[in-house]
């Protein structure tokens, strides 16, 4: 006789309350659905345990053999709009088929829930097509019968609604009609699925379509709502949500060169700065859905933004402190930091401000609205880093000297975003040091230290100018000091009077 090996089992210990719970739940729940539609009979309940046990078991496609009588139809309806069973079967065409199994029509209480179930899942149905082809079905055959009941008004609109484009038909025909968008949920009947997944759609479709008609600079109500974390993080499709359509439109819709200040706070707000660390939480949930020409665009705005609060923290210097040195230069300055902005030289920036500057910042801007910025410890001066035509030039409020560089080491802190904190030094002698130790025996031009007196625009244009990089005087010069500066070069060279 053959003899077999013996077989080991491994069982789990046997515990009640953990092995039944699941379906005392789901008994709960069927048991609080019937009380509200009306079967509490013991065969329903029965029906339910039948197929709810052969989806716990996997055996899903052994479930339209149970649909035999009416009940089974509406115990498979039911139990659909439980979350537990809805996990492990969700709607196939198959499952539709075997509605049909009793008899060729389906009843106005099971056509409810199917309805339920359609906007309470929406596009998370499973076989959406195979449930809407059911219900246009069922609400055609049955119209006439249900346009005196609740539904009544759904019927009139129900090849609209009912349909994988109905959230965006009800929001553009609320905003065709200028009503607001409850007001006319109501109207179409829909009130009673307010709390649903299509609803939620809904809404998004609603305010995505009237941002799509807003012009940058023209205040709205809809911007307030939009900034709500319960808006922009609300589900928008299958991976994506809200917030990242609502970046598209704002950046989509901005002009290149500069950006609506509240829909900057409101990108910044949703989604932060994209010059954080690429490898941070935040910018992986946001900044990687967006196409890397939206991503440069912000980068631009935020530069001038980083330019303006420098200069706002310059200027308050000076007042504050009463250096009528200072005050005079300020205008200078100005007009040579945002000429190399309007010139289209600048293509990246990074603010450093000291602890005094970043109290004054966060009196004026709400802590979403303002971009990245680092912490210099220095107790009155604020530094801001251009990238100019692939140069490198670094200002600074007070009596910080004007740095040009031709390259810079690519190691520099000033490139780590990680880093957060940094001496004075490191934008000044260390850096300089570190420039003559990386590129030793290369020919690469010596860093440019410039002193704020006198002609420090023009020996700024000179060093520019010897690094490659052509500067229009007339764009970055008031028009007292351009006046000198032709009169000093006059008409030796056109290339600087470009």
């Amino acid at each position: 006789m053959l003899k077999l090996p013996a077989m080991n089992f491994s069982l789990p210990e046997w515990e009640p309350k953990r092995d039944f719970a699941p379906y005392e739940s789901l008994t709960e729940s069927l048991m609080q659905m019937s009380r509200k539609t009306g079967f509490q009979s013991k065969a329903f309940l029965k029906s339910c345990n039948a197929i709810f046990t052969k989806a716990k078991q996997g055996k899903v496609s052994e479930i339209p053999g149970l649909i035999r009588k009416p009940l089974d139809v509406r115990a498979l309806t039911t139990l659909w709009l439980s979350e537990l069973f809805f996990e492990m079967c969700p709607v196939t065409q198959e499952l539709i088929n075997a509605l049909y199994h009793p008899r060729p029509f389906l009843s106005k209480l099971v056509i409810q829930q199917l309805l339920r179930l359609f906007f309470q899942r929406f596009e998370q149905a499973g076989d959406l097509n195979a449930l809407l082809h059911c219900l246009h079905q069922e609400l055609g055959r049955s119209a006439k019968q249900l346009k005196s009941s609740s539904l009544g008004k759904l019927i009139k609109h129900k090849t609209k609604i009912i349909n994988v484009e109905g959230p965006s038909w009800v929001a553009k025909t609320a905003i065709s009609k200028k009503t607001d968008l409850d007001i006319f949920i109501e109207s179409i009947g829909l009130k009673s699925f307010a709390e649903s997944r299509f609803y939620s759609l809904c809404q998004n479709h609603y305010y995505l379509e009237q941002l799509r008609k807003l012009e940058p600079w023209h205040p709205d109500p809809l911007l307030q709502e939009i900034i709500k974390p319960s808006v922009y993080e609300s589900p928008y499709n299958q991976t994506e949500m809200l917030g990242h359509e609502i970046l598209r439109i704002l950046i989509d819709r901005s002009p290149k060169e500069k950006v609506d200040e509240q829909w900057q706070g409101i990108i910044l707000t949703i989604a932060g700065d994209p010059r954080m660390s690429k490898s941070s939480p935040r910018y992986q949930r946001w900044w990687t859905a967006l196409s890397t020409q939206q991503i440069q665009k912000v980068r631009g705005w935020l530069s001038r933004f980083d330019l303006l609060l420098f200069l706002k923290v310059l200027e308050d210097y000076a007042d504050m402190n009463g250096k009528e040195d200072m005050n005079r230069m300020f205008p200078a300055r100005k007009k040579f930091l945002e000429g190399l902005f309007d010139l289209g030289l600048v293509e990246d920036s990074r603010l450093f401000i000291n602890k005094n500057a970043e109290y004054y910042l966060k009196k004026n801007y709400k802590k979403d609205e303002l971009p990245y910025y680092s912490i210099v410890a220095d107790p009155n001066r604020s530094m801001i880093y251009l990238k100019v035509k692939g140069k490198h030039m670094i200002e600074g409020t007070h009596n910080f000297k004007l740095w040009i560089y031709e390259d810079l080491p690519p190691d520099s802190q000033i490139f780590n975003l990680e880093e957060k904190y940094f001496a004075p030094k490191e934008l000044t002698t260390k850096l300089e040091s570190n420039f003559y130790k990386y590129f030793n025996g290369l020919s690469i031009k010596s860093p440019v230290s410039i002193t704020h007196n006198g002609d420090w625009q023009y020996k700024a244009i000179d060093a520019f100018e010897s690094f490659g990089v052509r500067i229009n005087p007339e764009k970055v010069l008031t028009e007292k000091m351009y006046l000198q500066y032709k009169r000093k070069v006059g008409l030796q060279s056109n290339f600087r009077m470009l």
